[in-house]
């Protein structure tokens, strides 16, 4: 994604370590915001890397991050990726615990399978397992009739099926274990291609204004 970088010569406000990182993350999501970026399509490896090099660095940093983004309309999309690419990166160092940071991050019934789309784009299969356990504990807490109604549509990351094909949860009730058996029986065939895709969110300069002034200044929205 194109982005605005810092001035070189500039010496970051931001404390603590990897100061430069965090502006550059912080030009990144601000002109994530204001342009309306998919961030379910990988197509820039920088993005990813930057958010690397800080989960390496200052965790607690990048977790108050996210926190914040997924709070926003604009930005909540990048609050996903941003924790898959944290996991990612513990997941390299042997870290545990990811398993939570993936469940605690989805929150909308829609969001496990835009960010096991984005894994998979990015990074192939077989999916890790805390990656999965995380997914799965997401799904049984999110999908309902109601959801598959409001959010198993194209356009909003892999569909419900594929979702449960890959993670397979447990279901916590009679009634859940039955809306799973519909969806797989219900599923496209495997021959198909998988949709992938996710709509972009809303655009919202203003936010991208906050975050331009967080990388000037210092002074964090979070």
């Amino acid at each position: 994604m194109p982005a605005s970088p810092p001035d070189p010569a500039a010496v970051s406000p931001l404390p603590g370590p990897d100061a430069e990182t965090k502006t550059e993350l912080l030009w990144l999501l601000a002109d994530g915001a204001t342009q309306s970026v998919n961030w379910y399509a990988p197509s820039d490896d920088r993005f990813a890397a930057v958010v690397t090099r800080i989960a390496l660095s200052d965790q607690i940093w990048l977790l108050r991050c996210i926190g914040w983004l997924r709070n926003t309309e604009a930005l909540a999309p990048a609050g996903i990726i941003v924790a898959a690419e944290l996991v990612r990166a513990r997941l390299g160092s042997g870290k545990g615990d990811n398993r939570g940071i993936i469940n605690i991050m989805l929150r909308r019934p829609d969001e496990p399978g835009a960010l096991l789309g984005y894994w998979v784009a990015a990074y192939g299969r077989p999916v890790p397992k805390p990656v999965q356990r995380g997914v799965a504990d997401a799904v049984k807490k999110l999908y309902s009739a109601q959801a598959v109604a409001e959010y198993d549509h194209h356009g909003r990351g892999l569909r419900f099926a594929d979702v449960l094909s890959i993670v397979r949860p447990r279901p916590v009730s009679p009634q859940q274990a039955t809306l799973f058996r519909q969806l797989i029986n219900d599923r496209v065939p495997r021959s198909s291609t998988p949709d992938f895709s996710a709509a972009a969110p809303p655009a919202d300069p203003s936010l991208g204004a906050v975050l331009r002034t967080a990388a000037h200044t210092g002074r964090l929205p979070f």
